[in-house]
């Protein structure tokens, strides 16, 4: 007997620089608009695809039952 396959994931890497391209102008700007400090809005922006990484990262919950 064998050892249990394990699933291959396809590597969300490409989608995820896809996306960070695509919505960089928008999450910065909104950040600017609201803090008004072009600093902080950078550093913002960079927390904010930094979470998006890590939470790709992550596995998926399991999914939802009702006890």
């Amino acid at each position: 007997m064998g050892r249990p396959r394990q699933e291959v994931k396809p590597d969300p890497g490409p989608a995820l620089l896809a996306l960070y391209d695509q919505a960089l102008p928008q999450v910065y700007g909104y950040l600017l608009s609201r803090c008004g400090r072009r600093a902080l809005a950078e550093d913002l922006t960079a927390e904010t695809f930094l979470a998006a990484v890590e939470a790709v990262r992550k596995e998926a919950p399991p999914d939802l039952s009702a006890a």
